[in-house]
């Protein structure tokens, strides 16, 4: 991102454990419920089958979405008269580019105990954005974003 100004770089999601191991820690836990609801079956108590196979289902589909979303981020800059945002969101990439003249910033907080959305709206357009961000983060990115329109505007 070529800008003159960063106003984020690359927020990303952190997860604590590697590929490998990752995989590793879902492997063995669905394994090990299998082990268990098999010794459980060979007793009598063969119900308990489906619901083993369900958990290892959610493990797989859990283990899924953290993969797909491992490389998730999101830049913000600002160049010239634009802010220019790229992200990529699971498998979905994106670059926009938005005139500062007509943006909006907005900070929606709907209900309590919900998080915040951070909303761009340019010519009728919402474009969310910080979503990766907790709520201080959001509002922090808010107050960074409507400084610099600020300090733009003629």
């Amino acid at each position: 991102m070529e800008t003159s100004h960063i106003i984020l770089d690359s927020s990303r999601l952190e997860f604590s454990l590697p590929v490998f191991s990752r995989g590793l820690v879902f492997g063995s836990l669905a394994f090990f419920t299998l082990l268990i609801s098999f010794a459980f079956a060979l007793l009598g108590a063969w119900p308990v089958l489906p619901f083993a196979g369900m958990e290892c289902l959610g493990l797989y589909l859990a283990w899924r979405w953290m993969e797909v979303h491992e490389g998730d981020y999101e830049n913000i800059g600002l160049a010239n008269h634009s802010l220019i945002i790229e992200r990529r969101y699971g498998n979905l990439r994106e670059t926009r580019k938005i005139n500062i003249e007509w943006l909006q910033v907005i900070l929606e907080d709907r209900r309590p105990g919900c998080r915040m959305k951070l909303f761009l709206r340019s010519y009728g357009e919402d474009l969310e954005i910080g979503k990766l961000l907790g709520d201080n983060g959001k509002i922090t990115l808010a107050g960074k974003i409507r400084r610099l329109l600020s300090e733009r505007k003629f």
